[in-house]
């Protein structure tokens, strides 16, 4: 998985650091949004701010989650990961663990975005009053979006319909395989 012997410590190192710092964002943000008096009533830029790095903290979090996962599975299939290769990729915790990632991934994104929007809407109108429940509706509806995506690859219906000839012939558009070898494919 990660063959590279000096990458893979540095791997470890930032993994568990990122699950740390992340957990300890998540923590003291929770916190001061728990203990934020003005929470709903004056629902202060510090407050909603609060909220979006929370967002972030969660979503980088789960990329860490899932960055440790391969570093254990790179220790497990260690010197014999070409010959679990295909059993790893199909296999429920290889696509379950990508699924955590495109959640990680978009949902960091999606929270970048809804920062920029904050920060511009801080700039450009100072001295509106920001509205903590939009903040919420909209990392609420962030986080829906990323939730789905991540599902969708894990959706069989969605793959398991795509019979053997749009195969053949989505592999021999791709250039992927030649015409013998997708005739070889054919008579198995």
């Amino acid at each position: 998985m990660i063959k590279s012997t000096g990458v893979l410590p540095l791997v470890w190192i930032f993994s568990v650091t990122a699950i740390f710092r992340c957990t300890i964002v998540v923590g003291s943000n929770l916190h001061g949004l728990l203990k934020s008096p003005d929470r709903i009533v004056t629902s202060s830029h510090t407050t909603i701010n609060r909220l979006l790095i929370m967002s972030l903290s969660v979503a980088d979090l789960l990329v860490g989650v899932y960055t440790i996962s391969i570093c254990i599975k790179a220790a497990v299939f260690e010197g014999r990961y070409c010959d679990v290769d295909v059993e790893w990729r199909a296999s429920t915790a290889c696509s379950m663990l990508g699924a955590l990632l495109i959640v990680g991934s978009e949902q960091s994104v999606f929270t970048m975005v809804l920062i920029t929007i904050n920060r511009l809407h801080a700039v450009m109108r100072p001295h509106a009053t920001p509205h903590y429940r939009r903040a919420i509706m909209a990392v609420g509806i962030t986080w829906l979006i990323s939730i789905f995506a991540g599902l969708i690859p894990l959706i069989p219906c969605l793959f398991t319909k795509v019979n053997q000839t749009q195969k053949e012939y989505l592999i021999n558009w791709l250039g992927l395989m030649n015409d013998s070898d997708i005739q070889e494919l054919h008579d198995r």
